[in-house]
């Protein structure tokens, strides 16, 4: 039977142009901790290779950071996703509209641009690149689609505040209800961190900084471990979205319908 999922994320490094205080992937935290990761692109390539081993296909394989287009191993990840063409529906580079594709990035996408999606945020006078990159995108016949989150209007009703990554002491019941409400965990929203996959955004970033305790293998599928067969890798993945996750206790959760909103790209 066929095993697919809805979207993989590829982290690719800490490096932001920007320094967003309710940065979904903590930027602001690394900084403040000094800590920098940077994906190694050989690496992002053999996770790559063992995702579509796990999985028959999944409809979107994105790129995030930080800021995706600030990794020197973009266009060459890229490419070598291209090979799964056949497994996955769109590849997708989230930007924040401050930089441009290079000519390798831009002649990597070139022989899959049907399969090709750039999101950007648009985050107004912070973005000042998004006019021009659009008018690159569109000359290179490259799709894309725009988000903007400006004045009052912002798209979702702006940003939500995932929470400062301390531990909640959440009870049994608050627990369910965090986790019971959240966006990512029933969406599968499934984020490739330093050769692992983890059913969440907030974990890996958490546990990068040290303050989520590092998971077990029932809630991480450890791609690179070739002492891990791949039945035991598909067995895992399967029981992504089926319960609560250790770092739901860290959390306050992607509550899409009540969580409070704040105005996006708000710098720390």
């Amino acid at each position: 039977m066929a095993f697919s999922t809805k979207m993989v994320t590829v982290f690719t490094t800490t490096h932001c142009t920007l320094n967003c205080k309710y940065c979904g992937s903590a930027m602001p935290k690394f900084r403040e901790a000094g800590i920098t990761y940077v994906a190694d692109v050989q690496q992002v390539k053999n996770c790559i290779d063992e995702l579509f081993k796990i999985y028959d296909y999944i409809d979107h394989l994105d790129f995030t950071g930080g800021e995706p287009l600030l990794w020197s191993g973009l266009a060459e990840s890229l490419t070598h996703a291209s090979q799964y063409r056949d497994k996955f529906g769109f590849l997708r580079v989230l930007t924040n509209g401050t930089l441009l594709p290079s000519q390798e990035m831009l002649s990597a996408i070139a022989p899959i641009h049907s399969q090709f999606d750039f999101f950007i945020d648009n985050y107004g006078a912070l973005s000042q690149k998004v006019t021009e990159l659009k008018s690159i995108l569109n000359e290179n016949g490259i799709s894309y689609r725009e988000t903007v989150y400006v004045g009052e209007n912002q798209d979702f009703g702006g940003w939500i505040d995932f929470g400062d990554l301390n531990y909640n002491g959440y009870s049994d019941q608050e627990l369910k209800q965090v986790y019971g409400s959240c966006l990512q965990a029933h969406h599968m929203c499934l984020t490739i961190f330093d050769g692992h996959l983890y059913n969440c955004t907030i974990a890996p970033v958490g546990m990068a900084l040290g303050k989520i305790p590092k998971d077990d293998q029932n809630e991480t599928v450890p791609l690179l471990d070739q002492s891990v067969t791949l039945e035991e890798k598909r067995r895992i993945a399967h029981q992504f979205g089926k319960y609560i996750l250790k770092a739901c206790q860290y959390c306050n959760g992607f509550d899409n319908k009540n969580a409070a909103r704040f105005p996006a790209a708000e710098q720390a």
